[in-house]
């Protein structure tokens, strides 16, 4: 059911399948995050002509933080002194399309899980039509064989553990599957 062919017996879950795309997501949230928690603007690199000591480059620093460090301070302009040049990053957030991959990857997610997108909620593409035989999918290839398992387990596994009185009983389930009317 869930092949993977280092475990033959036990298979791959599904987030197993898509952990690569679970942290590009982690990571982007992240940058984002820190995009506005930090500013990170302007982001470069400060040349200076003439090498710096100790006490120049920690009161530059210390300078820098004060003036450019945080949200509230974010995109002022950066005054140089003593022929120092900026060198602006080599891309932006923009560049970077963060949101996008955010989609990609929660698209990725979504089907690895085999949820229908219209369960979720987004209605940008889906009509009645879609949406009704988008639960029964789900009903019928997700939540019906989960509910199958547990009965499984629950009749072979807990209804011995009670002898002779768990005899001519079983654990069922209605069947979730919308009528098709």
């Amino acid at each position: 059911r869930t092949p993977n062919p280092c475990d033959p017996y036990r298979g791959w879950g599904a987030v197993q399948s898509i952990l690569a795309d679970l942290d590009a997501t982690k990571a982007s949230a992240e940058w984002n995050r820190n995009f506005f928690r930090n500013s990170a603007e302007p982001g470069g690199v400060i040349e200076v002509p003439e090498g710096m000591g100790d006490r120049e480059y920690n009161r530059l620093q210390l300078q820098w933080n004060e003036q450019h460090k945080g949200v509230g301070n974010a995109h002022r302009v950066a005054i140089l002194e003593q022929g120092m040049v900026w060198k602006d990053r080599a891309f932006s957030q923009r560049d970077m399309q963060f949101a996008e991959l955010r989609n990609v990857s929660r698209e990725v997610i979504r089907e690895a899980l085999r949820f229908p997108k219209p369960m979720l909620g987004t209605s940008e593409d889906v009509n009645r039509a879609n949406a009704e035989a988008a639960e029964v999918v789900y009903a019928r290839w997700l939540i019906k064989p989960a509910l199958e398992r547990l009965k499984q387990m629950l009749n072979n596994d807990f209804l011995p553990m009670f002898g002779s009185t768990g005899q001519g009983v079983e654990f069922d389930y209605d069947n979730p599957v919308p009528e098709d009317r």
